[in-house]
């Protein structure tokens, strides 16, 4: 009972504290929040202000700053060393200090909340929130081994692992998904890797809960990284989004560790922005030959451009990964020839109007051509049955089967005035004269030789 009422208690309302900090988590986060809330380091700041006393302006700062480790547009993140407790932590700090604008300060302090509200074993916790010297920041669990782009060579020759370690990080943002948040900026780069290998989702700097105030968000300020971003997510802040933009960015995640590339590759970040609404990525096994086939299907299905056609959630997402690692059928479907087709037009249609018009004239054009040759075609034959019947009525003696002793066929026949004499005339220029009364071949002529000019 005496443990109990010894038990040390948050200076704010009152909370049993379960560490030696001065305030529970949830009076740390409405700190952060409201500042109005002055932290007990902020009020000790106050009361020593006199430059000599170094000793208590270094017990209210308990970090020891290690090295940098990371830095963003927002933030910088430093490996340090929390003396109290004597462990390792990561500490993130605004990089504008005491002079940021208030719309970066909501933001930064929204990530603080929204990670503290996602306690997942792939996510990456919170320790602390607060402020030092006009300095916002706050500390997470510091992860050893970097981060998943530094590890994609490696898991570019291994599939099955690959599979394996995303399963649980679409397993950690369908968690964040379930609780209403979504996190807009899933990359390589916000995957760490623990010491066991393990991996962890970070970085919810740009992460949206419903029913969030837009305000954070500025309206036609792109938020998120180009070769990750969904194409929805890509129109400036004009569309509202979904988990889909997620299942996108997990799609794209997967692609670079099967090809070892994003889906669009560029070094201009606004050549890749146009890319991605319009542009179909290559295959990945145009890329990876030797990637199964099943992959490809389910990271192409990720990168629809049209969210309906995506995963209807990241839960979905991961259940066709498992049955791949399980050898059992995947649910996506490959699209086909004419499939591919149709979207193609629907994203250029003008291009696929001017190609049908080609396409039409083509066809027509040659059918004109088919149809004429094969109107002379029928005209010459007309011709020849006419001249053989005139020919076999008026030369009793002359069978048709010694006309047709050229190697070609008789392409006219054609008396003299007298109808004494017959002639028949053949395609490669050769001639013929017959008696038409006895049927004798009189004379054979030449006309290559000039004999029929």
């Amino acid at each position: 009972m005496t443990a109990m009422n010894n038990q040390k208690k948050c200076d704010t309302c009152g909370a049993p504290l379960q560490s030696v900090d001065e305030l529970c988590s949830h009076c740390l986060l409405q700190a952060g929040i409201d500042e109005t809330v002055v932290l007990p380091e902020l009020q000790m700041e106050e009361k020593t202000s006199n430059p000599g006393n170094d000793a208590q302006e270094e017990r209210t700062w308990d970090y020891e700053i290690l090295e940098e480790i990371a830095q963003g547009g927002m933030g910088v993140v430093y490996k340090s060393r929390q003396k109290k407790l004597n462990r390792v932590v990561a500490l993130k700090m605004l990089l504008a200090g005491a002079f940021v604008r208030q719309d970066v300060l909501k933001r930064f302090l929204s990530e603080a909340e929204v990670v503290a509200h996602l306690d997942h074993p792939n996510i990456v916790p919170i320790y602390e929130i607060g402020r030092h010297d006009g300095q916002t920041f706050f500390t997470m669990k510091y992860i050893e081994n970097g981060t998943l782009k530094e590890s994609l060579p490696a898991l570019m020759a291994h599939p099955r692992r690959a599979v394996e370690l995303m399963v649980k990080v679409i397993r950690a943002v369908h968690f964040a998904h379930q609780r209403g948040v979504l996190h807009r900026d899933i990359k390589p780069g916000n995957i760490l890797i623990d010491a066991q290998g393990e991996p962890r989702v970070t970085d919810f700097g740009l992460a949206k809960r419903e029913g969030e105030d837009v305000t954070l968000t500025r309206t036609g300020t792109i938020m998120g990284t180009p070769a990750y971003m969904a194409p929805e997510q890509a129109k400036s802040g004009r569309v509202p989004l979904t988990v889909s933009a997620d299942v996108y960015s997990l799609g794209a995640v997967l692609y670079h560790l099967f090809t070892g590339r994003p889906p669009f590759d560029a070094q201009d970040s606004l050549e890749v922005l146009q890319s991605v609404p319009s542009d179909e990525p290559k295959h990945p096994n145009h890329l990876n030959p030797s990637l199964p086939e099943d992959l490809s299907t389910i990271c192409l299905k990720c990168l629809e451009k049209h969210p309906s056609r995506r995963y209807a959630s990241a839960e979905a997402l991961c259940q066709d990964l498992e049955r791949w690692l399980d050898y059992q059928p995947i649910e996506a479907r490959p699209s086909g020839f004419w499939e591919r087709r149709v979207k193609w037009a629907r994203r250029k249609p003008a291009i696929a109007v001017l190609s049908l018009l080609v396409v039409f004239l083509s066809v027509f054009g040659v059918g004109g051509f088919f149809l004429q040759t094969m109107q002379k075609q029928q005209a010459l034959e007309q011709a020849h049955q006419a001249a053989m019947e005139l020919a076999m009525a008026r030369a009793p003696k002359l069978s048709a089967r010694k006309i047709m002793l050229h190697e070609d066929r008789a392409a006219s026949v054609v008396f003299n005035k007298d109808g004494s004499r017959l002639l028949s005339s053949f395609k490669d220029q050769r001639a013929r004269i017959w008696d038409p009364y006895t049927g004798e071949l009189l004379l054979e002529l030449d006309g290559s030789e000039g004999a029929l000019s």
